[in-house]
């Protein structure tokens, strides 16, 4: 009774580690240097505009739920299924802190989840 998972719910599990991570490190650092940077020149008045970039806070808690989806995906996929299609909806509502990759890899990993395979496989 070996079932082998199927390569789009790896792919899926894969795709939501990496962005989980881009979110948790990457992103919010870019961001927020990014606003910075750009009300000191601009303006000069240093990071006073930087509430303009304020739901970039989101990006960390946001990375760390899809790295553990990511991580229970791989894991255990069974059970990791449903995770991964709850981390799809917070990958979109990532896109309100900048996080348009991580909108991408939420649609991406959504119609991963919806292929026949991989649905017969997290049902059986």
């Amino acid at each position: 009774m070996n079932e082998e998972v199927p390569e789009n719910l790896k792919k899926a599990a894969i795709f939501q580690l990496v962005s989980g991570l881009v979110n948790m490190f990457v992103l919010p650092t870019l961001i927020w240097t990014g606003i910075s940077v750009c009300t000191a020149v601009t303006f000069g008045f240093g990071g006073v505009l930087g509430i303009c970039g304020m739901f970039s806070c989101l990006l960390g808690p946001i990375g760390i739920f899809e790295v553990i989806a990511g991580g229970v995906g791989l894991a255990n996929p069974k059970s990791g299924g449903q995770l991964m299609r709850f981390a799809t909806y917070a990958e979109f509502a990532s896109i309100l802190g900048g996080g348009i990759h991580s909108a991408v890899v939420g649609y991406l990993v959504s119609n991963m989840l919806d292929d026949a395979e991989v649905q017969m496989f997290l049902e059986g």
